[in-house]
């Protein structure tokens, strides 16, 4: 029986580096690589600029009301004493719930000043959003639930006392008052509820991580349920 013996093969192919791929795709995952590293890069860059944003903003809204406090309603609360005009059940309709807001925001504005030391500030300050919404949601709907009994109040005061009336002239050249009339100062706590919604939009936006986009996410819903309740009062 013979047997046929295969002619030699070469097998040198399988010792032979694997072919470059043509220099064009090279150049575009190099391209791909640094852009993604430029977009996340510039993201996290943003999401510093909003958290620093949310602490200094924070900061302004927390000092509006001690000027509130200290400019307008303790003085008159002081003045209310011998003031037959404007007693103190007025003042305490015009200022409603502002000391308990105050009190809540404080501890707020401390603890993001807190969350910027933090190994992750952006998740830090989400879950300061989260620890404090309760809080803002009955601090909040309390001051509401008194707003436009306020400004009638307010609006009273000023036309018929001018004891009054010039104790607010007289108030808005204070050196700590700046450019802000006290109707402004008494509105300052709705207006800020939207502009948490608003950074805290921007952030998720710049988001880098999915366990961010996560706990963003849910600080998010939280302030906008407290947004919808303060909403829901003032309609009322």
């Amino acid at each position: 029986m013979e047997f046929n013996i295969p002619e030699e093969q070469d097998l040198s192919y399988l010792h032979s580096p694997a072919p470059l791929p043509p220099l064009g795709i090279i150049l575009t995952q190099s391209y791909i690589r640094r852009y993604n590293s430029w977009l996340f890069w510039g993201n996290l860059r943003t999401q510093f600029k909003i958290l620093n944003e949310i602490v200094e903003s924070e900061a302004s809204y927390v000092e509006n009301l001690h000027i509130l406090m200290s400019v307008f309603y303790s003085p008159l609360k002081s003045i209310s004493i011998t003031n037959r005009e404007i007693d103190e059940t007025k003042i305490t309709t015009i200022f409603g719930e502002v000391e308990i807001v105050l009190s809540v925001n404080q501890d707020f504005y401390n603890q993001l000043k807190a969350c910027l030391t933090h190994a992750n500030p952006i998740r830090a300050i989400a879950d300061a959003f989260l620890r404090y919404t309760p809080y803002m949601e009955i601090s909040y709907s309390r001051y509401v639930q008194n707003y436009d009994e306020s400004i009638k109040t307010l609006n009273w005061a000023t036309q018929n006392s001018q004891n009054f009336a010039n104790f607010l002239e007289e108030q808005q050249k204070h050196p700590y008052y700046g450019s802000l009339s006290l109707p402004s100062l008494l509105i300052s706590p709705i207006q800020r509820l939207p502009k948490y919604e608003l950074l805290l939009k921007e952030l998720l936006k710049h988001s880098t991580s999915m366990e961010t986009t996560s706990v963003l996410n849910s600080a998010l819903s939280a302030i906008q349920s407290v947004s919808h309740t303060v909403d829901s009062l003032l309609k009322q």
